[in-house]
């Protein structure tokens, strides 16, 4: 009888394992297709078009605009669409450079605990629902056809932890804009959703 009760218990969780991982793989969007934004909410609602900025340790700084998508898997990081544009600053605040950029490869992706409060905020892009915090990693070409590196980051107001930040960092050429600057001070910040069926 014991060994019988044993092998019931068996039975029952291996019945079972198809569910677990399906309910894990929909809790942690594993299969889906992620969009990013550089966003900005002007009067709480969140719109793309944003900008943000980083700096490098001398504070000069870099603009980036854009948005994109990459599979939330990564099982092939070179499904990946977007790009933007750029500008660099001096110190001084005089423009040095600006161009285009586009995203070539997803580096990695990982989402982090926290929802989006709708409301008071309004979600323009996507249902709100479907907003994630997390960090990406993005490989991206230049206009020059030099390469760098775009790292996103978003942090949700309810539930993302401290260490995460809000905001981007970027490097170009031999020069990483490694400080990720307040976007709260801009109205302006970083956003993913989930993409579902028809959603660009």
């Amino acid at each position: 009888m014991r060994n019988n009760r044993r092998w019931f218990r068996i039975s029952l969780t291996l019945l079972a394992l198809p569910l677990i991982f399906a309910l894990a793989g929909a809790n942690g969007d594993g299969g889906s297709k992620i969009r990013w934004d550089i966003q900005h909410y002007p009067g709480f609602v969140l719109q793309p078009g944003g900008e943000a900025f980083a700096d490098a340790v001398d504070h000069s700084r870099i603009r980036f605009a854009g948005s994109g998508t990459f599979q939330a898997d990564g099982a092939d990081g070179n499904d990946v669409t977007g790009g933007g544009t750029w500008e660099t600053f001096s110190v001084s605040g005089a423009l040095t450079g600006s161009g285009n950029y586009r995203v070539v490869h997803l580096v990695s992706w990982h989402v982090a605990p926290g929802t989006l409060p709708c409301p008071p905020i309004t979600d323009a892009i996507a249902p709100c629902a479907d907003a994630r915090a997390g960090l990406a990693v993005l490989q991206i070409q230049y206009s020059d056809g030099s390469l760098g590196k775009l790292v996103v980051s978003c942090h949700l107001p309810v539930g993302s932890p401290d260490s995460v930040y809000e905001g981007i960092t970027v490097s170009r050429g031999f020069v990483d804009y490694l400080i990720a600057e307040d976007p709260d001070l801009t109205m302006n910040g970083t956003i993913f959703h989930v993409v579902r069926g028809d959603e660009h």
